[in-house]
């Protein structure tokens, strides 16, 4: 099998500015992502119109249990790289039952059209009780359970049982549905048969499904630091190869290599996954469509730079930008100073601007990772994109510059580190603004006058800065 060639969306623009004396408002519209998959012999099945993830985290513990502040970050990242998979996230953390009740229940009701998928990921405790009947029950542990009893009992009304979660499952009317849990537990809902290798992309995916993965069985030890969540994250931000090299992630794929690759960094942890023992929702597949390559833009940008009437001191007039954008392939969602204006092919839409100030534009497609471009009317007509991070004045006056997205290693793999700061990790950093030169007391005194912060003692701060242009 060859694997899936990368494929490129390249993109026309043609952008001219031209003085206005007035332009519409774009309302922001909430971001979907249509899926749909092609097969081997290139069957064309669509998927999904609608996609929903409730990601809880529970790491404050109330009542006895070891506090897991990693569990809290861990959703947080996760929530993140859903949402660019083209999900609707719904984070929650430290859930109580009856706060973790309302919150699937709420989650279950997006599943009530038949195209759409539905991702459950938590991350905390999970505790398994054998029953008299000699079955063992799982449980996700909420914030303010207490400790098992000495027989290994659990208090069932304030916890979630997994027998629970099964019904649940039975009710949703979503075509595919995933849980993903990160903490270790038994239960007979994870001793349903897993397919040793999963297959390439096929028309079966097209059946409902109900899919379970685990991070481990009952009683492995799991570190605050996650292998399973990185594991989890590496696959779907393409890090790592896919197992099956089609373009798709499967959630039989996904279940695979997390057995592989969490029993490699810690051989005590032995994730599980399987699909619901039902024969009407055990036949289809999760889908996730793999990120492909990176959305080419170029073009022109031609600027007529004009002033205010009357104005003493030139000052910049506003404009508007006529943008015409084509794709290949179509159907690219584009989005202009964060909001949402329609897909590719666009033709002749007028944005509101300045003759100075940056336009950012950015492209979105499933398949593929989005790309930013920043057109800068300042700089004359026919720029192209420029290196040079764009600047920006924040609120306070104070000029910021644009940090590019990407990938930094972080933690330690010294034997004196912190287990949370185990082993050696890639993180990725979306981009992001920050102030050009560092603080200086008058701005920090502006802040707290502002604000009603907390401020240290002003004779202390006098002491060695005698002026606000001083540097805190």
């Amino acid at each position: 099998m060859t694997k899936h060639p990368i494929v490129r969306l390249a993109v026309t623009l043609c952008v001219a500015l031209c003085l206005i004396a007035a332009a519409g408002l774009f309302a922001q519209t909430q971001r979907g992502m249509k899926i749909s998959v092609q097969t081997e012999t290139g069957q064309h099945i669509p998927l999904y119109n609608k996609s929903y993830a409730l990601v809880v985290g529970n790491g404050n513990y109330t009542n006895g249990w070891a506090p897991l502040d990693g569990a809290l970050r861990d959703v947080r990242e996760v929530a993140a790289t859903l949402e660019k998979h083209g999900f609707n996230v719904t984070l929650k953390t430290d859930l109580v039952k009856a706060d973790f009740d309302t919150a699937f229940e709420t989650f279950i009701r997006n599943g009530k059209d038949e195209d759409s998928r539905l991702l459950f990921y938590y991350a905390g405790h999970g505790h398994t009780e054998t029953l008299r009947t000699g079955e063992e029950l799982g449980y996700l542990v909420m914030a303010d359970s207490p400790l098992p009893t000495m027989d290994g009992k659990i208090d069932g009304s304030k916890n979630v049982d997994m027998e629970s979660l099964v019904t649940q499952a039975k009710r949703i009317d979503a075509l595919h549905v995933l849980y993903v849990f990160d903490s270790c537990f038994s239960g007979s809902i994870l001793n349903a048969r897993s397919i040793p290798k999963p297959p390439a992309i096929q028309d079966s995916v097209k059946y409902p499904v109900r899919q379970f993965i685990t991070a481990g069985r009952a009683d492995e030890p799991v570190p605050d630091y996650s292998v399973f969540k990185r594991g989890f994250l590496d696959l779907l931000e393409g890090k790592v190869d896919e197992p099956i090299p089609d373009g798709y992630i499967t959630g039989e794929e996904l279940g695979l290599y997390l057995k592989n690759a969490v029993s490699k960094y810690n051989p005590a942890q032995t994730p599980q996954y399987g699909k619901i023992n039902d024969p009407n929702l055990n036949k289809g597949d999760f889908v996730f469509v793999v990120q492909q390559g990176k959305i080419q833009l170029t073009g022109t940008f031609d600027v007529i730079n004009t002033w205010s009437i009357g104005a003493k001191v030139p000052a910049p007039s506003e404009q508007s930008a006529v943008l015409s954008l084509r794709s290949e392939p179509t159907g690219a969602t584009i989005y202009i100073n964060d909001v949402y204006v329609g897909q590719t092919p666009l033709t002749k839409h007028r944005i509101r601007g300045r003759d100075q100030e940056p336009i950012r534009v950015r492209l979105e497609h499933d398949g593929y990772n989005s790309e930013e471009l920043m057109l800068r009317p300042d700089k004359g007509p026919g720029v192209q994109p420029s290196d040079t991070p764009p600047e920006i004045v924040g609120k306070d006056g104070a000029k910021m510059v644009l940090i590019p997205a990407g990938e930094f290693q972080m933690g330690s793999n010294d034997s004196d580190a912190r287990d949370y700061e185990k082993p050696v990790h890639t993180v990725y950093v979306d981009a992001f603004y920050i102030d050009a030169y560092e603080v200086t007391v008058g701005q920090y005194k502006r802040f707290v006058r502002e604000t009603g912060h907390h401020a240290p003692d002003w004779d202390d701060v006098a002491s060695f800065s005698p002026t606000d242009r001083q540097l805190v």
